[in-house]
């Protein structure tokens, strides 16, 4: 079966900015894609027709169906450093680095188990950090940084994606690709958490 791409608004924009990037061109906000991937909560009308909040778990800017979600290529569980729950833990499903052209998109799971009752966000449940992954090419040792545009980072909002305890938030992130000989990298996704050796890029 072959790999499922990643929704088009998400590649098209990133494309647009690596592009430019490259060519050493300022982005701006029109074809930055600043919006692409960015995950907000929607809203939903009861009975009574009144607004509610609905969670959004970032399944949709990922590209992932949520009742379906991707076997993983490696999992593991470590503590969250959430600052309203001193034992709260986050599984992480790493499910794919895909090239898609000249990108490379990462795409993965965290699950928190947490105390309190009111969703939280990525961002909050890691200490307040950023989600801000990078990959390690160990053939030609070089770094790769979420591509960014002057808007932000080309990858999940970590602070308007949430959940409650036990359920996952899907993410996404934006890299340039690799040269083709490298078939596998070393995710780094916290400077709290230890890198993940030997992440197929598929």
């Amino acid at each position: 079966m072959p790999p499922r791409p990643m929704p088009a608004a998400i590649v098209s924009a990133a494309l647009a900015t690596l592009m430019l990037v490259t060519a050493g061109c300022s982005p701006s906000p029109d074809n930055a894609g600043d919006k692409a991937g960015s995950s907000k909560s929607s809203k939903s009308a009861d009975a009574s027709g009144k607004q509610q909040d609905v969670v959004d778990s970032g399944a949709a800017s990922a590209g992932i169906d949520p009742m379906k979600p991707p076997k993983p290529v490696t999992s593991f569980t470590a503590p969250a450093p959430y600052v309203k729950d001193p034992e709260a833990t986050a599984r992480f499903d790493i499910y794919s680095i895909k090239r898609q052209g000249k990108l490379a998109i990462l795409t993965l799971s965290v699950t928190p188990t947490f105390s309190t009752v009111d969703p939280a966000g990525l961002f909050s449940l890691m200490g307040n950090h950023l989600f801000s992954p990078t990959l390690i090419d160990p053939v030609n040792l070089r770094e790769y940084k979420v591509v960014s545009t002057r808007s932000g980072n080309l990858s999940t909002s970590d602070i308007s994606t949430k959940t409650p305890s036990g359920k996952p938030i899907f993410v996404w992130a934006a890299f340039a690709a690799p040269p083709a000989n490298v078939g596998s990298v070393t995710l780094n996704l916290y400077d709290t958490l230890p890198g993940i050796a030997g992440v197929p890029v598929q």
